[in-house]
């Protein structure tokens, strides 16, 4: 944090130091000063870098904010549709709130996008069976062990889903 802190001292007009500064003051533990940098950074007029809204998400996902973690990671979304970091967490932070519509939505266009990490495809499946729909979720979690026989977790989780169902 010392270094980046220097940066900071150094340049503060720059917003990539800052943004990046907000993110290690949270991570090391300090997440009121990494939340009031970052507000600091994403409220510079004219900003528009994912990394200090995606930073944002996350202090503010560990702080509890739900509400304020969602916009953030929205306004990565509307900024960098194909930031698939953001796109993930934003679905989590959806599935978390019983928000199952929206998170669908997002998860089908990280599955669209290509996305291959196969938590993203349980939480697929969790948004299908939450919104009424298990063979949609059954179709996903078969299609990505098909697709990647060389993944265990595609297995497991599919198996993990069957056992659910009954």
């Amino acid at each position: 944090a010392d270094s980046y802190k220097k940066a900071v001292d150094l340049a503060p007009q720059n917003t990539n130091y800052r943004a990046t500064y907000g993110l290690i003051l949270g991570m090391a533990g300090d997440l009121d000063a990494g939340l009031a940098e970052l507000q600091k950074v994403t409220a510079t007029p004219g900003y528009k870098d994912a990394a200090g809204w995606v930073n944002l998400g996350w202090i503010y996902r560990n702080t509890n904010k739900a509400p304020e973690s969602i916009a953030a990671y929205q306004k990565v979304v509307d900024v960098a549709p194909d930031h698939t970091a953001a796109r993930n967490n934003l679905a989590q932070q959806l599935l978390d709130q019983r928000r199952y519509p929206e998170a669908l939505v997002h998860l089908e266009e990280l599955r669209r996008r290509g996305m291959t990490f196969p938590g993203s495809y349980m939480s697929l499946a969790q948004a299908y069976v939450a919104t009424g729909q298990p063979d949609e979720a059954r179709e996903a979690l078969a299609g990505y062990a098909a697709e990647h026989p060389d993944r265990a977790a595609s297995f497991e989780n599919l198996a993990y889903f069957e056992l659910a169902q009954g």
